[in-house]
């Protein structure tokens, strides 16, 4: 199966004009052979290094790490050009987390985030998460980002979308102890930890604990990460 093409008329982080490249999925990537995989890499321009050039994951996930970190210049080439021109303002900023999470920023305010959802027979993956809540589900990111964008403009994707750019203090920084452990600072104050729990809560694993006491759970820890960000920006974490 070829990939998709897509076209980005603007980059908000260059202001560049984005030449119509082939963006190929997570699934479509799997059926290709390793010789192929090479072909794609080097076509792309790929600058993700593949640590391990035997193994075909390696190559794999190096091409999605770098279709991943370029999620700002996708737009849906089935709209008009009207629509298209509008879909990622200058203004929007996105930050690739992972291939399966980016976080929406305006200015240094994160306003929201979207992550894919890998559970099997999935038709709709792609989420949009305000706050630690799906608010909007859909089947691209470019989706979610014209609904991210729509509804910032409006004022109804989030009520503390309201407050002025300059009142809103930069995100904590996130620090990894270990794979199963990792912390939130502002500055040297740490004001939050993540951590992995064995129990099976309904596959919420990680929690975000203050002052001993969990304050909210979810399935990954990118996810906890922005749930402690937008919180933080809002005052609302305990």
């Amino acid at each position: 199966m070829p990939g998709k093409l897509v076209r980005s008329p603007f980059n908000p982080l260059t202001g560049n004009t984005i030449m119509t490249q082939t963006i190929y999925s997570y699934q479509q990537l799997q059926y290709k052979s390793i010789a192929r995989l090479k072909q794609i890499y080097n076509d792309i321009i790929c600058t993700v290094e593949v640590l391990d050039k035997r193994c075909k994951d390696a190559w794999i996930n190096a091409i999605a790490e770098y279709q991943a970190s370029r999620v700002q210049t996708v737009v849906d080439t089935t709209l008009d050009e009207q629509a298209t021109a509008e879909a990622i303002p200058p203004q929007l900023i996105t930050v690739a987390i992972n291939f399966y999470h980016h976080e929406v920023y305006v200015g240094n305010k994160l306003i929201a985030y979207m992550v894919y959802d890998n559970d099997e027979f999935v038709m709709q993956p792609w989420l949009v998460m305000v706050n630690g809540k799906e608010i909007f589900r859909t089947t691209t990111s470019a989706k979610c980002l014209r609904y991210i964008q729509w509804h910032y403009l409006d004022g109804t994707l989030n009520p503390f979308d309201q407050i002025e750019l300059a009142e809103v203090p930069v995100v904590p920084t996130i620090m990894k102890i270990s794979f199963y452990e990792q912390e939130a600072y502002v500055g040297e104050q740490l004001i939050a930890r993540i951590s992995y729990d064995y129990g099976n809560y309904e596959n919420l694993y990680w929690g975000v604990i203050i002052n001993a006491k969990e304050i909210f759970r979810d399935i990954s820890p990118a996810r906890c990460h922005s749930y402690i960000k937008q919180m933080y920006q809002q005052g609302k974490l305990p």
